[in-house]
Order: C-alpha cells, then sequence, then structure tokens
C-alpha cells in the first residue's frame, strides 16, 4: 500500500514493512516543469509536449470516473465514454498541420 500526502510525504506498507519518505524539496506536483516545457516548445516552435491524444484520455478517464462515482457503476469500454463525452457536450476537433 502506499499513501502519498500533499506531494510531501510517501509512505510505504508491504511485507510487514513500513517506509517513510520525505520530500527534501518541498513539494513538487510538476506544473513549474510543465510550464516550462509548454513555454520552451512555443518559443522553438516544436510540437507540444503534451500529444493531445494524452490530453483527451485524461478527460475521458476524468469523466468516466465521475459518471462512475455519481452512478455507483463502473464504466467499461470505449462505447461507455462516447456516452459520457456526449453527456458533457466535448467537441474536439483535431486539425492537420498539412
Amino acid at each position: 500500500m502506499a499513501v502519498l500526502e500533499d506531494f510531501r510525504r510517501l509512505e510505504l506498507v508491504g511485507r510487514g514493512r513500513k517506509q517513510v519518505f520525505r520530500s527534501l524539496f518541498g513539494q513538487d506536483k510538476g506544473h513549474r516543469g510543465e510550464w516550462e516545457a509548454f513555454v520552451a516548445a512555443l518559443r522553438a516552435g516544436g510540437d507540444s509536449p503534451l500529444p493531445l491524444a494524452e490530453i483527451v484520455t485524461t478527460m475521458l478517464a476524468t469523466f468516466a470516473l465521475e459518471e462512475s462515482r455519481s452512478s455507483g457503476q463502473p464504466i467499461l469500454g470505449r462505447r461507455d465514454f462516447r456516452v459520457i463525452v456526449k453527456s458533457h457536450r466535448l467537441k474536439v476537433t483535431v486539425k492537420s498541420r498539412s
């Protein structure tokens, strides 16, 4: 079992042992690194550090978790994701660079 407390303390319990790790550098959720990578990509004219497919998949998983929480039922398969996307009125348009 693992318990992460506010990105400052990690407690691992397994095989009858408990280990506690504390961050030496304070709280780091990765936000600064994300912004730095995003700005660097903009300046260089490169691709987004987070691919669109990954962003959409994360949103779909979030919607599925919320739907499961509110309905009390598991959300399974891609067909269920389509229903969730429609219920949240999400529209994703991908434009080609060519």
